[in-house]
């Protein structure tokens, strides 16, 4: 099983990992997403497809030297930030809940496929793409920096084709940098409608 973000859709679910890999004969999940570190994935198998794994990994030239450091972020991510996805999750429900308030008509958020630490924004009319969206709030116009002085804000997002961006809510934003999104997203919302 691909299993990359199997501990948010544990989390989400509220199951236990387990239960979601039970019926698989084997499974790997990142280390890095969501849980941060700074690399790492791990397979999970028996011992015989473990080993052959490792076996073809060699083969290809996989493989790191004095890779402590990275498997001490590993047992950090497995250990300390499993439980609080959570966080990530209830963070990500609010900005969903918030953009999809604003009800503009340019844009969105699926507040129903909001299930983890991902929301997807949507672009129904041709006026605004994602990307014109992702630009604009990546960004500080002199208007913005005029009417809010130093409180301005970048909002990082990831476009996914013409007509939907993808915002990611991770264990370094806070409620408030949450709520600074929100107002970012708003105040351009309120660009459009002039």
């Amino acid at each position: 099983m691909d299993g990359a973000r199997i501990f948010n859709a544990a989390i989400a679910l509220k199951v236990p990992v387990s239960r979601l890999v039970q019926n698989v004969d084997s499974v790997t999940f990142c280390l890095s997403k969501g849980l941060c570190a700074p690399v790492g994935s791990v397979i999970v198998g028996t011992a015989s497809f473990v080993a052959e794994a490792r076996r073809v990994r060699k083969a290809l030239g996989g493989g790191m030297r004095q890779a402590g450091h990275l498997a001490a972020a590993g047992l950090v991510a497995l250990e300390e930030m499993v439980d609080r996805l959570e966080e990530d999750h209830r963070r990500a429900h609010h900005f969903a809940r918030s953009i999809a308030a604003l009800q503009s008509p340019f844009f969105t958020a699926d507040v129903t496929a909001t299930h983890s630490n991902m929301v997807r924004i949507e672009f129904p009319t041709d006026h605004v793409t994602a990307e014109v969206f992702c630009k604009r709030v990546g960004s500080v116009t002199d208007a913005e920096e005029r009417d809010l002085g130093q409180t301005f804000v970048v909002v990082r997002l990831f476009p996914v084709g013409k007509n939907a961006a993808r915002a990611v809510i991770c264990n370094n934003l806070t409620d408030a940098d949450v709520q600074m999104a929100i107002s970012k997203i708003s105040y351009y919302a309120d660009e459009l409608k002039n």
